[in-house]
């Protein structure tokens, strides 16, 4: 590898952003402490406050998957905060280094970049485009705001609403609410009124706004950096799957890491899995969205008539046909959970399997009141959830926590 500064290229910043920099503890496939896991405060703090979780938690959380021995403390992990000011390139346009504002210059072989929304280095160092999902996924913004406790229901509440859907998620000692919406067909301070109306119970404070595009980079991982997160892409979140695909891409990314040199056919096995990943949860979030027969708002009318993927129109034609569910491995949702979605929207099978004729009518009617036995004996012999949750796992209220959503 060539080490002259001549062959480098500098890429200036207009602004700086904090960094949360670690190196790589000692692995065969690095050499000279050159792996770094990028972490940009600024993007990921907006999400941690509007959604109430842990900063450092959620910075840290790509560490905890890693294969490597550590405690995952920040003391024990001694991380520093600094800023990236630019980033240095090699002729060949890998990433060499990273340049922060305290002067320090941070080398390494690979680069993961965390830095959210912004995308630092695979979006902004290294040019990779952005795919615009948002013909598909409309909405654009999220509010959310904290009220008073209400009933401790065991399920997360999701609610159609004249411009997209609002959440209600009863916890300990507030209840969480938000309104998912989009600004081509209700403007922000109109969603925040219609949040507030919505409540159940009292606000403990007013709505904040994130603002979002479903969408993701065109690959996830481009020369010698993978990007992980909000910086690879981000869908909306009707079934809360931002955590699922960080995670996901590091499965995918620990057993096809490189050694020395980096083999083209493992950076092409990761991008082929994470398409995967990406496109199956975007078609499932479409279907719900597609199938709706609401005709009381212009959203509804238009997610129904719009064109959806053509991997998503030969699901539904299948589903159509004979209620048949593709199975993949490589994926978050099982087919119970694309049958839920198919026969709750109100698509209904046209035909059925033949073989489902080999099965006597009567003895398939008693399979199913067995089956239905069952599950009423069950939730029978459950305690209510308030009274569950007090036996095995009451808290008292941190110190702020109502006024977090």
């Amino acid at each position: 590898m060539n080490t002259d500064s001549s062959a480098t290229r500098t890429s200036a910043r207009r602004r700086s952003y904090p960094v949360f920099m670690e190196p790589a503890f000692s692995s065969p496939f690095f050499r000279n402490r050159a792996l770094y896991l990028l972490c940009v405060a600024a993007p990921v703090l907006g999400v941690c406050q509007y959604f109430g979780h842990g900063l450092l938690g959620l910075l840290l959380m790509p560490l905890a998957f890693w294969p490597f021995p550590f405690r995952c403390h920040v003391d024990d992990l001694g991380i520093r905060i600094s800023w990236l000011v630019a980033t240095e390139r090699w002729t060949w346009d890998d990433i060499r280094a990273l340049k922060l504002d305290s002067g320090q210059t941070v080398s390494g072989d690979f680069f993961i970049d965390c830095s959210g929304f912004r995308s630092l280095l695979l979006g902004q160092a290294l040019s990779v485009g952005w795919e615009d999902w948002s013909k598909w996924l409309v909405c654009d913004r999220a509010l959310a705001v904290p009220s008073e406790r209400d009933e401790l229901s065991p399920y997360t509440r999701s609610t159609a609403m004249e411009a997209g859907w609002r959440w209600r998620i009863p916890l300990q000692h507030r209840t969480g609410n938000g309104y998912v919406f989009s600004t081509a067909f209700v403007g922000e301070d109109e969603a925040a009124n219609s949040l507030l109306r919505s409540l159940d119970t009292k606000p403990l404070g007013e709505p904040r706004m994130l603002k979002f595009q479903s969408g993701r980079r065109v690959i996830n991982w481009a020369n010698n950096c993978v990007a992980v997160g909000l910086s690879s892409g981000f869908l909306e979140p009707l079934e809360s799957t931002s955590i699922y695909l960080v995670q996901i891409a590091i499965m995918h990314l620990v057993p096809l890491l490189p050694g020395k040199q980096i083999d083209p056919r493992l950076r092409d096995e990761f991008n082929r899995l994470m398409d995967l990943q990406y496109e199956r949860i975007r078609d499932f979030l479409i279907l719900h969205y597609k199938l709706n027969r609401r005709k009381d708002a212009e959203i509804w009318r238009y997610c129904a008539a719009m064109d959806v993927p053509d991997s998503l129109t030969r699901k539904i034609d299948l589903f159509r046909h004979s209620g048949i569910i593709e199975r993949y491995r490589d994926g978050l949702f099982s087919p119970i959970s694309w049958l839920s979605v198919f026969t709750g929207q109100g698509l209904v099978p046209e035909n059925y399997s033949p073989l489902a004729d080999r099965l006597p009518g009567e003895k398939l009617i008693a399979h199913l009141e067995d089956y239905r036995s069952e599950i009423r004996d069950r939730a029978e012999e459950m305690l209510p959830h308030d009274r569950f949750i007090d036996r095995y796992c009451a808290t008292t209220p941190a110190a702020g926590a109502e006024t977090r959503p």
